[in-house]
């Protein structure tokens, strides 16, 4: 079993391995744990201090939206569930900012602060290089590789917050959108012992201008 997920997907897929690691899933332990453009730090996106997010304006995961999914999942994690309605809005202002970053230094909901990362399986990270979560990331993979996980990492030129999404139009120009997939299915079959076709190599994407 390979444990997978891309941006939010990527924390629960990060969420669930430490679940099993930890006793508290009983489902088996992975071989694999792959994280795409992985949002898994919501502290980050409440604070948003590191240079990713002042240096990547392409991307469209923009300050204002990363703060209002962030308090979205926040308020709902607090509440378990909230309404757009009456009574959800004044769930929404009773949590003012310190609050809301005090609940996203929990674990369950940013799991990329987890105390340790020991014992977790070997695990794929691919990043955005224009991604404004791109610093966060990075300070995952240090934090995995320290904690004596087996990382592999790949950053990708020009790219923005989960690209992958955009493979099914990707090519000619820009061929980092299914270069990203593939990198994702070779190592899914590696970890689980099944050849995969090996790819022709691809060039930097050229098409930064009309992103």
């Amino acid at each position: 079993i390979v444990i997978g997920g891309e941006s939010a997907g990527a924390n629960i897929a990060l969420s669930v391995a430490l679940h099993i690691r930890d006793g508290r899933s009983p489902l088996p332990a992975p071989k694999g744990l792959a994280l795409m453009s992985p949002w898994a730090d919501l502290v980050d996106a409440m604070e948003q201090t590191s240079s990713s997010w002042t240096n990547n304006e392409v991307c469209f995961v923009l300050p204002d939206l990363a703060e209002l999914f962030a308090r979205w999942v926040l308020v709902a994690q607090k509440h378990g569930g909230v309404q757009w309605d009456a009574e959800g809005k004044e769930k929404f202002a009773e949590l003012d900012k310190e609050a809301l970053i005090a609940l996203a230094k929990n674990a369950d909901v940013s799991p990329a602060l987890a105390k340790s990362f020991q014992g977790l399986p070997h695990t794929l990270v691919t990043i955005g290089d224009c991604e404004t979560l791109r610093d966060s990331q990075l300070q995952l993979v240090e934090r995995l590789r320290e904690d004596g996980v087996t990382i592999e990492k790949e950053v990708y030129e020009d790219m923005p917050h989960a690209f992958a999404l955009a493979n099914f139009v990707a090519g000619g120009c820009c061929e980092q959108p299914s270069a990203v997939v593939d990198r994702f299915a070779a190592f899914v079959d590696a970890r689980c012992g099944v050849p995969f076709p090996k790819q022709p190599a691809t060039g930097g994407c050229k098409c930064c201008d009309i992103l």
